[in-house]
């Protein structure tokens, strides 16, 4: 049996590998983890019962970087009307704790463009997390990335999350956000239904997140989801005059259907509701006249 130990100057050694050589070649492998250690010299020890060899390295470095994760969920309003996009996440280094004081950088891309457009930046909180609001150009498909260019002990990381949005009645707004490609985004209002495509790599969960205006919604219970044709489950949140759904997946080729129950009530220029206040007005004047004045019959 072999061993390798770690030690520093004037430090007491640890083992951190162990090997079994080839009984004919005398042949071992092994692979080890050195601790973290300050800058400078330390030595490496390999030995069985009748060999012990040391072999001397210098560290440039006295930590190892940590890998981090961040994350970025994003929520359109519902409406044209002050359109915007709140985004939100979190900075967590490898062992899920947040980094705080760190600078998030936001950026967008539109549907067939490489070039990244800088929106804002925000500083994390003292749990990892950031949050930020932006008023997109237009409606549309875009890609929204969070990026963390790391420091001195973590690495950087990146996400994104895609927003497809369409305008309904010049008023209102229908809005998914996804980790899927969301192609297709129709809003039928005829059958009232609202559907897209959802696309990704075979073997990956989705998500969608649907936005929709409590205002167009007739029985927020009645609405159904399918995926590819079948009927599915779906968690449905209120987010002050919009409701959210979402809906969880496995990704290939998708087709989301909803069905909304839309109850869309048609708004009457103020000339037009004028005129049949005094048409009703009228109308209610003449009868009272015939019964408080009815008409004599001729003998």
């Amino acid at each position: 049996m072999n061993k390798t130990k770690y030690f520093a100057p004037h430090s007491y050694a640890v083992i951190i590998g162990t090997g079994v050589a080839n009984q004919e070649t005398g042949y071992f492998e092994t692979t080890v983890t050195i601790p973290e250690a300050d800058t400078g010299e330390h030595y490496l020890s390999i030995e069985d019962s009748e060999t012990n060899v040391i072999i001397k390295i210098y560290s440039e470095s006295s930590f190892v970087k940590t890998s981090t994760g961040i994350s970025i969920l994003a929520s359109c309003s519902s409406t044209i009307v002050g359109f915007q996009v709140a985004i939100n996440g979190s900075l967590l280094d490898y062992y899920g704790n947040g980094l705080a004081d760190e600078t998030v950088v936001l950026s967008y891309a539109f549907s067939g463009s490489s070039a990244w457009t800088p929106l804002t930046s925000g500083q994390t909180d003292s749990n990892g997390r950031y949050s930020a609001v932006w008023i997109p150009p237009a409606t549309g498909y875009f890609i929204i990335r969070a990026e963390w260019a790391g420091n001195a002990t973590h690495f950087g990381s990146n996400n994104s999350t895609a927003i497809n949005s369409i305008t309904f009645d010049g008023e209102y707004v229908f809005s998914v956000e996804s980790n899927s490609t969301i192609t297709e985004l129709f809003f039928n209002s005829t059958d009232r239904t609202l559907s897209f495509n959802a696309n990704g790599d075979n073997g990956t969960q989705g998500y969608a997140k649907i936005i929709i205006a409590k205002t167009l919604v007739t029985d927020v219970e009645s609405m159904k989801v399918y995926l590819d044709g079948s009927q599915v489950e779906y968690t449905l949140l209120s987010n002050g005059d919009s409701w959210c759904l979402i809906i969880n997946y496995a990704h290939s080729t998708n087709q989301i259907v909803l069905d909304l129950n839309v109850n869309v009530i048609p708004e009457f220029p103020s000339y037009l509701i004028l005129a049949i206040f005094v048409t009703t007005a009228l109308f209610a004047l003449i009868i009272e006249k015939k019964l408080l004045h009815p008409k004599s019959k001729k003998t």
